[in-house]
């Protein structure tokens, strides 16, 4: 990711040189610099101005972390489409004296309103995503939690029967539906009880009516989701 952002910083710094360097030297040898007017270089800044702008832009995406990231590729995308965009358009138009510098401001400024526009989907996207990350982490906190607490049993079981017990135990858990619902919540219930009883004494008889309390429950979560 760092190395993804400092090849774009490294492109916006050439092309954005580039840009004021044909600008500057074009005007210079045809005009004069010190005869330019003040509207040459408001328009001049304003297209810098951009420049810094799409610069802005892709380091606020890059601030995230990588599924956010993943949200705002687009950005980063259009952000370098843009900034070839405001190198090539903005440099041809204001090294032409011919034309009006301020027909390059209104070009940049567009590609930044552009980009502008892209920062706000990004931002309904990473929300929507981060909604949806905070949903899938509720619903399968429960079974991610008991096949964590039956892999700590697993690791400190003694003998070979208690470890055939809390080996097919957390193998219960591990392949079980991750999904929970308003359907099997009480159950849910019932097997964190057994499970205390389970981790009490870590015998056949607690063994067994664990799974098949988990067994029915992810019976019930496979039967919810065909009622959806």
């Amino acid at each position: 990711m760092k190395k993804l952002f400092r090849y774009y910083v490294a492109s916006w710094i050439v092309l954005c040189l580039l840009c004021n360097a044909v600008v500057l030297l074009v005007w210079g040898n045809t005009i004069g610099l010190p005869l330019l007017p003040a509207g040459f270089w408001i328009a001049f800044a304003l297209v810098d101005l951009s420049f810094v702008g799409q610069l802005v832009c892709v380091w606020f995406a890059f601030q995230k972390g990588n599924e956010e990231l993943f949200a705002r590729l687009p950005l980063v995308q259009e952000s370098y489409r843009n900034l070839w965009l405001a190198t090539g358009v903005g440099a041809l138009v204001m090294a032409i004296p011919s034309l009006k510098p301020w027909m390059a401001t209104v070009i940049a400024l567009v590609l930044l309103a552009l980009e502008l526009r892209t920062v706000l989907k990004s931002l309904a996207v990473a929300a929507l995503m981060e909604t949806k990350a905070g949903d899938i982490r509720q619903t399968t906190a429960f079974v991610k939690t008991m096949t964590n607490r039956a892999f700590a049993i697993l690791q400190n079981a003694q003998g070979d029967e208690e470890k055939q017990v809390a080996q097919e135990v957390y193998d219960t858990f591990r392949y079980s539906d991750p999904v929970s619902s308003g359907h099997t919540k009480a159950i849910e219930q019932a097997v964190e009880e057994a499970f205390e009883s389970y981790q009490a004494a870590c015998g056949k008889e607690t063994g067994a009516r664990l799974v098949r309390l988990m067994k029915e429950r992810n019976e019930l979560a496979r039967q919810s989701k065909g009622n959806t």
